[in-house]
Order: structure tokens, then C-alpha cells, then sequence
């Protein structure tokens, strides 16, 4: 099932019908119809693009020194003033500008290139939910296998993540800690079929040692970061019966079934370059998060829709049609190790 015009339909006949009846006379354009596994990569390169944008603040962490060893291991520290339990990183003085992250200057005791590597794309983590695929001109057609999607949205829960997994800073000597990555307020995406399967995709996992990736060399294009893997964690039905289970759903926001949230995302997608799509943007932040969202949230948030919206047009509108060269099912792996599920070389 899919929608344009922003309509959404009960069942697949009643979206037959108003084809045959309606849109079939008056529609000019041919939607693309795209598997979604094989859109994981091309997201995963969006949150990296995201991430990686300089617009983004860097955490305190990626400006300071790290001056004590919190390296991975199976034990969480007791932070300063009992305040819980995580991996505690102390922070040192500030880092020369120009230094790179991933060197001993900034984190001596770091057991290897490789542990650096993974605690600074820690911190390239963000909180905000990934932006949806709708409103793309031409439009598309979303389908798992042989199977429409009838569903899809952001989900909001919690993620299976002990005490070592999470990290807090330590700013100075008196012991003021700075806490985040709550795996109990954790957001991802999903999609469900016409045949009732659920399938999520997750890219801040990476926070929580989940350590999974996929291959995004076949997706390498010009408006694009030049990478050729990215965390990615991507679950149907056959990935779920073989793994314990890492995400407890406790709310769905569909953008097919929500009408005051579709009625949003339409303004949005509308006027995204103009004060009323900025505004509708901020709504849904609110709502996403159950809270006041910060104007740096905002900010960036509606920078990166109208950035990740402009790269997506000029992907669908490549006359040389790159989706039809995506691999069916793209390869995934771990992170520093070998996967039995077409593993990342």
C-alpha cells in the first residue's frame, strides 16, 4: 500500500478503487516502486551525512581529552555521588584545534585505533528521529518482497542495553557528570506489510554496542558521504527468529493511519522552505519527543529535512536510475568482526 496526494487507504481494494476511479485520469507521473531493505544503506548514508554535518555541535567529548581508560569491558563504573551506573569518561583539557579525534592526543590510554574510532561514532549519535520518504517527487512505492507496505512510521521504546553499554562525562574535578543515551527513550523506524510482517530499521544503535553495519559501497553517489559501510541495524521476520530480541515497542507514530500526524507531515513536505513547513516541523518534534524540543533541535532539524529532501530529489531524479542497480539484498555485518548473514568485508 502506498499513498500520494497524502491519502491513505483501509485495504488494498479500497486503494484499487480509487486508482481505477480517481487518480488513474489525472496522475501524470509514475511512481517508483522500491523494496525497502534495499533503502537501509541509503538512509544509513543520511544519518551519517547528518552526523557528520558541521552544522551539528560537537559533544564535550570530541573536544576535550579523555584522560582515563574507558575502554570496552563488561563492567559499568558507580559514577560520582552514586548517581548510577555506566561507563564513565573523565574529560581533560580542551584539544587543540586542528588535532584529530581518533589520535593519542586525544585519548592515550585507548587500547586501540579501533576503540577510538568506535567511542567517537558514539558520539556522533543524535536524538532526533529520522526524517520520513514522503512528499518525493516522483512519488514511490514502498514494497518488502512481493509484498505492498501498508504501514510505516517512527516507533518509540526501549532498546535491550546494560549499565557498560552507556556512557556519562565527567566535566571536572568536582564530579559533575553529564548523562545521556537513555536506551528507555529510544526512537527507530518501521514498516509493516499488507501480509502483516513488521520490519524496523535503527541507526543509533551504535551508541549501545550494538555494533551492526551495513555495505554502502553501491550507493555511492555525488550528493552522498563517500563511505563505504555505516551503522545500520535492519530486522524482519527471519532476523528476528534468529536473535534475542534488542527493541521493546511502547508507541507507534504511523504516517499512514495518524491523521493529525500525516496532516503535519503534509505541511511540512509543502512548505518545508517556508516558516509554515519550519513550524509544522517543530510540531512534530514536540509530539516525537513528548517535550519542549530545543531551538538548537529545531534548528537542526528543519536544516536537515530540507537537506535530506534535496538529496533524495536528486537521487530519484537521476535520469541514469541508480536504485536499479542497489543489490536486492544488501550486505550487512559487525562492526570489527564477521557476520553469518552476508557479512561486510
Amino acid at each position: 500500500m502506498w499513498y500520494n496526494d497524502y491519502n491513505a487507504y483501509c485495504s488494498v481494494a479500497c486503494q484499487e478503487l480509487h486508482w481505477t476511479t480517481t487518480h488513474r485520469l489525472i496522475c501524470t507521473e509514475k511512481p517508483i516502486t522500491i523494496d525497502v531493505e534495499r533503502l537501509n544503506p541509503l538512509l544509513a548514508l543520511l544519518v551519517e551525512y547528518c552526523h557528520l554535518d558541521p552544522a551539528k555541535p560537537l559533544h564535550p567529548a570530541l573536544t576535550r581529552t579523555i584522560i582515563n581508560s574507558p575502554n570496552p569491558s563488561p563492567s559499568a563504573d558507580v559514577l560520582p555521588h552514586g548517581s548510577g551506573k555506566a561507563r564513565l569518561v573523565i574529560l581533560g583539557d580542551s584539544i587543540p584545534t586542528g588535532v584529530e579525534r581518533q589520535t593519542k592526543l586525544w585519548w592515550p590510554s585507548g587500547v586501540s585505533n579501533l576503540a577510538r574510532i568506535f567511542l567517537d561514532n558514539q558520539r556522533y549519535e543524535c536524538r532526533l528521529p529520522v526524517n520520513g520518504l514522503g512528499g518525493l517527487k516522483p512519488p514511490m512505492r514502498l514494497k518488502y518482497k512481493s509484498f505492498p507496505i501498508a504501514d510505516f512510521g517512527i516507533a518509540k521504546g526501549k532498546i535491550a542495553a546494560k549499565d557498560h553499554h552507556k556512557l556519562a562525562y565527567q566535566l571536572d574535578a568536582q564530579g559533575t557528570v553529564l548523562e545521556e543515551q537513555d536506551p528507555d527513550n529510544h526512537y527507530w523506524l518501521y514498516f509493516t506489510t499488507t501480509k502483516e510482517e513488521q520490519l524496523l530499521m535503527d541507526y543509533g544503535l551504535l551508541t549501545f554496542d550494538h555494533m551492526a553495519i551495513v555495505d554502502t559501497k553501491a550507493y555511492q553517489h555525488p550528493a552522498l558521504p563517500s563511505k563505504n559501510k555505516a551503522p545500520a541495524y535492519f530486522c524482519d521476520r527471519t532476523m528476528a527468529g534468529a536473535s534475542p530480541p534488542i527493541h521493546d515497542f511502547q508507541q507507534r507514530f504511523s504516517f499512514f493511519w495518524d491523521d493529525g500526524l500525516r496532516s503535519l507531515i503534509a505541511h511540512c513536505l509543502e512548505s518545508l522552505d517556508e516558516p509554515v513547513g519550519a513550524h509544522a516541523i517543530w510540531s512534530l518534534l514536540d509530539r516525537l519527543a513528548r517535550r519542549q524540543c530545543s531551538a538548537a533541535e529545531k534548528v537542526l532539524a528543519v536544516h536537515w529535512a530540507r537537506l535530506d529532501r534535496a538529496i533524495l530529489e536528486t537521487i530519484f531524479n537521476d535520469p541514469t536510475k541508480p536504485w536499479e542497480k542497489w543489490p536486492p539484498t544488501p550486505r550487512i555485518g559487525v562492526w570489527g568482526q564477521s557476520s553469518t548473514r552476508s557479512p561486510v568485508e
